[in-house]
């Protein structure tokens, strides 16, 4: 049985083991994603539209956290603007750049430098496994006062 880990975890990285993060395949997945992002991110849970990768981050038998990422916004002006890239280029090479939708730990999870820990190691399971070389991932830092295990 699949679930979200309820219980307040405080301490180190080296606590939470085995830390997996793993794509969202199954239907049961999916719907522990969207509670995580429903009950635990900002904005929420929204369908994305296009194309879509999901994980689930796990400790355990109970997932903490979910990340989503999603193809490259088509007109994004600060990002246009520093790559420099005219409406032609931005057409023929957009599909090597990714926008990470959402990205959260559930709040129970009192553990530094988790959320740095688990997204630089789901960027790198990305970049293996597209199959296409990635130019960049749009993470959005949002507003630091937010509440939540990401920004504390």
């Amino acid at each position: 049985m699949q679930r979200v880990k309820e219980e307040r975890i405080k301490g180190g990285l080296s606590d939470l083991k085995p830390l997996e993060i793993r794509l969202v395949k199954e239907e049961a997945e999916s719907g522990l994603w969207k509670q995580l992002v429903s009950t635990h991110h900002y904005l929420g849970y929204k369908r994305a539209w296009g194309r879509r990768l999901r994980y689930l981050v796990w400790v355990g038998d109970g997932a903490i956290g979910a990340i989503g990422w999603k193809s490259g916004a088509l007109k994004l002006q600060s990002r246009d603007y520093f790559i420099g890239w005219s409406v032609e280029q931005r057409k023929q090479y957009l599909f090597h750049i990714l926008n990470n939708d959402r990205f959260v730990i559930a709040e129970e999870m009192r553990v530094k430098n988790l959320a740095s820990h688990v997204l630089a190691r789901n960027v790198r399971m990305v970049r293996g496994g597209l199959g296409k070389p990635l130019w960049g991932e749009a993470v959005p830092v949002g507003d630091l006062h937010r509440p939540g295990a990401v920004f504390r």
